[in-house]
């Protein structure tokens, strides 16, 4: 017993020593498996991030910077009023591996959903819940390591989680390790937590899933590496919710249409995405909003690529199809093209718009 305990002691010794001349960052430069040389190597690696900006100037810094002084025509969109750390630090490296498309990633099993009934060997002794201890502002070590793209730290902390629910540990702004791989862009590291355990339909405060940021981002690598995670049974359905609302009522497909993304647009229907999904405030489904916005390849998409799927007499909560639609808004070339794919050419005449309007008024004057 007292030999365990002495052995705890000195791993507990040799971490602290290596972590000591970084208390501002508290990485973790060794773990119970690390030789000296690779905690020498982590450490180096460490070191030579920490030239760059602290994790709390960045935090404050997109906090509280102010909009109008970003270029219009930056890539990278700062969620700042939903308190969601900023793209707009992302590195080259980072941007290079954005070009490399890796949409045709074969469906996986994630790792921990095969092992998880094989017992994991437990660290209490190594103190391992110290390092997801949460700061001030909710962040872990391992949301720091995320931010600043450190590949050992992050790797590190993962192998060393006693369990997936401290890869799920949220920031005050309900953002888990995987929101903020996802704004960084990282798809490895996106990779490497859903392998770990990392919940895929975890929500921020905007209710925002990971998914649902990397469609926001237009990240087509992370949408990718998302969706390729799968159950482990024989239906082999995705494990991301891809009808889950954000907070404006929104699904990833809609999303994606309203951004005009015709490869996520494609690789979510080809997933299994409701193409048929309304947004929760005006019952639009993705049709109609193409409709309004003159999206014309996303209307030509829906109506060709998905034909046998779309409906395309789906009405909004006024009532309104996308034929109708299209006449409001003057389309007439449009509503021919939806007669010819199916719509139903329904006219609502000046009679029986000022029927409806009586019995709405005759409703309101019985209430």
């Amino acid at each position: 017993m007292s030999t365990q305990h002495e052995i705890s002691e000195n791993l507990k010794k040799n971490i602290d020593d290596q972590t000591s001349s970084y208390s501002d960052s508290g990485f973790i430069t060794e773990s119970c498996e690390l030789t000296g040389d690779q905690s020498k190597e982590i450490s180096a690696d460490i070191k030579r991030e920490e030239t760059d900006m602290t994790v709390k100037k960045t935090i404050k810094t997109t906090m509280t910077e102010n909009p109008k002084s970003q270029s219009k025509d930056s890539e990278t969109e700062n969620y700042t009023d939903s308190g969601i750390v900023s793209c707009s630090n992302i590195s080259s490296q980072q941007q290079n591996q954005q070009s490399i498309l890796i949409t045709d990633l074969e469906p996986y099993v994630p790792t921990y959903m095969i092992r998880r009934k094989i017992q994991q060997p437990q660290h209490h002794n190594l103190q391992i819940e110290k390092y997801f201890e949460q700061d001030e502002d909710g962040y872990t070590k391992l949301h720091i390591a995320i931010l600043h793209n450190i590949e050992p730290a992050i790797q590190i902390l993962i192998n060393c989680a006693p369990n997936p629910h401290y890869l799920n540990i949220k920031n005050y702004f309900g953002q888990t390790a995987l929101h903020l791989a996802v704004l960084q862009q990282s798809h490895t590291t996106v990779h490497k937590l859903i392998n770990a355990g990392a919940d895929i339909n975890a929500r921020d405060n905007r209710c925002n899933s990971p998914l649902q940021l990397a469609v926001l981002n237009q990240d087509i690598n992370c949408v990718a590496v998302i969706l390729s995670a799968i159950y482990p049974d024989e239906k082999k359905a995705p494990i991301a919710n891809l009808e889950q609302w954000n907070f404006d009522g929104e699904t990833c497909f809609y999303v994606a249409c309203k951004q005009r993304n015709i490869p996520i647009i494609k690789l979510l229907a080809k997933t299994g995405a409701n193409v048929n999904a309304r947004e929760g405030r005006s019952g639009y489904s993705p049709l109609h909003l193409a409709v309004e916005t003159h999206a014309n390849e996303v209307i030509k998409f829906l109506c060709e690529s998905c034909i046998d799927s779309i409906d395309l007499d789906c009405e909004t909560y006024g009532g309104l199809t996308a034929f109708q639609l299209s006449l409001l808004t003057n389309q007439e070339p449009l509503a021919e093209y939806l007669m010819k794919k199916g719509a139903t050419p329904y006219f609502m005449d000046s009679d029986e718009e000022l029927e409806d309007s009586d019995s709405e008024e005759d409703e309101k004057n019985q209430l």
